[in-house]
C-alpha cells in the first residue's frame, strides 16, 4: 500500500508518516508537490497511485488569505478528487 502524507516535514505530519509502518509512505516536499499550484498537483497525481491520503499540510497566513484558503481547503479537495478514482478500483 502507498500512503501520501502532506505536511510531513515536521509536527503531526512527520509523526503520522513515521507511524504508517508496512506502507510505502510518500512525503513530498514543496518542490515536488506545490499545493499553491494546480499544475503541480495534477502532475504529481499522474505519477503516483495512492491508497491512503493524509491531508495534513496547512498554513496560517495572517497577511495572505488566498494562500491560506488555497493550501488549507482547495488543495486538499483537489488531492481527494484526484486520488478517489484509484481508491474506488
Amino acid at each position: 500500500m502507498i500512503a501520501l502524507v502532506t505536511g510531513a516535514s515536521r509536527g503531526i505530519g512527520y509523526a503520522i508518516a513515521k507511524r504508517l509502518t508496512g506502507m510505502h509512505v510518500l512525503t513530498p516536499t514543496r518542490s515536488q508537490l506545490d499545493l499553491l499550484d494546480d499544475e503541480s498537483i495534477s502532475r504529481y497525481l499522474e505519477t503516483v497511485n495512492v491508497d491512503v491520503l493524509v491531508n495534513n499540510a496547512g498554513v496560517n497566513s495572517l497577511t495572505d488569505d488566498s494562500e491560506t484558503i488555497r493550501v488549507n481547503l482547495v488543495a486538499p479537495i483537489q488531492l481527494i478528487n484526484g486520488i478517489i478514482p484509484h481508491m474506488i478500483k
